[in-house]
């Protein structure tokens, strides 16, 4: 029975201290997270925009803090105004044909219709 208790012992002994080296040479907090310190690198950006276009201005550097919403890059909006000033004059045209449409058509065109 003596000896039954001191295998017992020298086993939870054992365990507990397995447990404890694993964790010290690990270098786990605990918590699953990695703690370490040093400089990370970023070799590639992934810019993402809304619209196609030049890069006109970068507003962040090598080495700036960032954080979530800052914005880093502005694109060129010349491209943008030519493609809306564009949509501006269809838009216009549009509005043109619907008014001629609406006031009916005119004698003369009503006769080179009937000629044909």
């Amino acid at each position: 029975m003596k000896r039954r208790i001191v295998v017992v012992v020298a086993l939870v002994v054992v365990v507990v201290g397995g447990v404890v080296l694993w964790r010290t040479l690990a270098g786990g907090n605990g918590t699953g997270t990695l703690l370490a310190s040093g400089t990370v690198e970023a070799t590639d950006a992934r810019l993402g925009f809304e619209t196609p276009g030049r890069i006109s201005a970068v507003r962040a550097r090598e080495g700036d803090a960032v954080k979530a919403g800052d914005t880093l890059a502005l694109l060129d909006r010349s491209q943008a105004l030519a493609r809306r000033d564009q949509a501006e004059a269809e838009i216009q045209a549009a509005r043109a044909t619907l008014q001629e449409l609406r006031s009916g058509s005119r004698q003369a065109e009503i006769s080179r219709r009937r000629r044909r």
